[in-house]
Parts: C-alpha cells; structure tokens; sequence
C-alpha cells in the first residue's frame, strides 16, 4: 500500500468514528432514543380505519426519526405531512429520502418539538417516553387553532390525560 493509500484509509476511519461518537453523543443528550416505528401496524390502524384521513389532513411525526411514518402519511395523499427530529444526522436522513421519494407534501424540521407551534395541525403521532407526552399534550390544547386535534401515541400514555381508545399499542386522545 502506498502512504497516501494508507493515510486516506486512516482519514475515512477517523471519520467513521467520529461520526458514530457524535451519533451516540446526541442520542444519549435526547431524553428518547431512536427507535423505530413499525409502518405496518399504523397501516393496519388506516386501513380498519380507526385513523380517518382527508384531504384536508395536516399530519406531523414528533420524535420522526428516518421519516417512515411520515412519508406513509404523505403517501395518502393529505395536504400536509410534517416530521420534527432533533437528531441532525437523522433528519438529514428524512430530507435525502424525502427528495429521492419526490414527495412534495413534506417538510422535515431538524429542532427540538417543543420549540415548534403544533396548533395547525389536525393528526399528530408520537413515538415517546411517557414524562414527555404530557407537555406535548399540554402544548397541544395550548396551541390548537379551533378544531379538534387527534393524538396518536404509540406504546406510552399519559398520566394527565385519558385515551379515548386504544388500539393494539396505540392510544388515542382528542384534544
């Protein structure tokens, strides 16, 4: 091997690892980790239709990590579908992806959800730890702009507020 050979191999070994060190340095600073939404099974949720969607849905994924369950909702054809990831590497991700998908009804935000006005939106899903989905839904019957909001969280529920029904994993609430 030649050194230039050897030093470009050091360089882009360097690199890998600095960018896994910044990767589990956000992760850990996030109070939740990434952990992936299984499309399928919100799939099932629209199909059996226990999530009614329109043409007039305004759809945002808190915590939307690859955007997955953002671009299914863009897909659907609603009029706006939103994901909010403070990881950069991973709204990075969502952005790439969501040019190669040609999705036009998409914006990804890379910022902290707390900081974003939730109020327009009429679907909201959450993938969370619990002690954060109290403040969101605080936040969200703070902001809501007139019209009944449904909030989507998967797995965890809120201490504050009751469902008014779950599905398999999920738990919904109107707000």
């Amino acid at each position: 091997m030649t050194l230039v050979a050897i030093l470009s191999l050091l360089i882009m070994i360097f690199l890998l690892i600095l960018f896994f060190v910044i990767w589990f340095w956000i992760n850990l600073s996030n109070k939740s980790p990434y952990y992936p939404s299984i499309v399928k099974k919100i799939q099932s949720l629209v199909d059996d239709k226990e999530i009614s969607i329109s043409a007039n849905t305004k759809f945002v994924d808190l915590g939307s990590g690859d955007g997955r369950v953002v671009f299914y909702f863009a897909k659907l054809n609603i009029l706006q579908a939103d994901g909010i990831e403070i990881n950069p590497f991973l709204s990075l991700l969502s952005r790439f992806l969501k040019t190669v998908l040609r999705l036009k009804n998409v914006k990804i935000y890379n910022k902290d959800f707390l900081k974003h006005d939730l109020g327009c939106y009429n679907l909201v899903y959450m993938f969370l730890i619990d002690n954060q989905i109290d403040k969101l839904l605080e936040k969200i019957k703070q902001e809501k702009k007139n019209s009944e909001v449904i909030v989507i969280s998967n797995t965890f529920q809120s201490s504050k507020f009751l469902p008014y029904k779950k599905v398999d994993t999920f738990y919904f609430y109107k707000i």
